[in-house]
């Protein structure tokens, strides 16, 4: 069998993987805030968020479907795997927090997306650059919208200040895990599905320094990151997400809809 093609198929399920299971963790923290946030328009605006990247995740996990040598489908990948199988950034599965923890990572995860989408429109692989069109937009309204609340916190009332920086205090350590090369990103930017993930990071930067700049917010200081979501090894937030999220699929696993 040809080795080469088999690596391509891996660094395609991998990849893949890694992206549909964060925007999948993500979808579910966003839709946590139905019936719960401060104001109603803000809870039309969190559930579309939620379910934009929840539809980024099938279109991800599709993709990952066609890749998989276990021959699972995207349901399966989504509903039968167990937390030490998923591979998402620990950014993603932190409990929702407040209204300011929410944003803030809300609007780290899609700065992220809206740069790496951006450089994803160049892949020379069809499928994650179709995705990367098509989910620009979504990711652009999403960006601009928490950016705004994110400078109306900073600069609001001095609860609002406060617990804007009490959440970038409790979080800032999760971020650097979304630039961290390893082979699977390193296989990636082989093949061409990436062209730079340090460009991607300097871009990410930039808006995340001005972002706090205009908010009037103090920069935490880098004396540790976590890491490890990618790998397999999560926060104890990742395995009540899943036991609620897998549950009703677990117990009629052969259900038609």
């Amino acid at each position: 069998m040809n080795t080469t093609v088999i690596n391509h198929e891996k660094t395609m399920f991998d990849y893949a993987l890694r992206l549909g299971d964060t925007t999948l963790i993500l979808a579910q923290r966003h839709c946590e805030w139905v019936g719960h946030a401060p104001i109603i328009e803000e809870e039309l605006a969190l559930a579309n968020i939620g379910l934009d990247t929840l539809g980024q995740t099938m279109a991800w996990l599709e993709v990952a479907a066609d890749n998989d040598e276990q021959k699972r489908d995207a349901d399966e990948l989504a509903y039968f795997r167990n937390e030490r199988e998923y591979t998402n950034y620990l950014l993603a599965e932190l409990e929702k927090g407040d209204f300011a923890v929410t944003t803030l990572r809300g609007f780290f995860i899609s700065t992220y997306f809206k740069y790496l989408y951006q450089d994803m429109q160049s892949s020379s692989i069809d499928a994650f650059k179709s995705i990367a069109v098509k989910s620009s937009k979504e990711v652009q309204y999403h960006y601009i919208h928490q950016r705004a609340w994110l400078i109306r916190l900073g600069n609001g009332t001095d609860e609002s200040h406060r617990r804007l920086q009490s959440a970038l205090n409790d979080i800032w350590a999760y971020t650097n895990e979304l630039f961290e090369e390893d082979d699977t990103i390193k296989s990636a930017q082989e093949l061409g599905i990436i062209e730079s993930m340090a460009t991607v990071k300097l871009q990410w930067r930039r808006d995340v320094l001005a972002l706090i700049e205009e908010a009037g917010l103090a920069m935490p200081q880098d004396r540790y990151h976590h890491s490890g979501g990618t790998k397999g090894l999560h926060t104890e937030t990742l395995g009540p997400l899943l036991a609620e999220m897998q549950s009703l699929r677990r117990e009629f696993p052969n259900a038609k809809w």
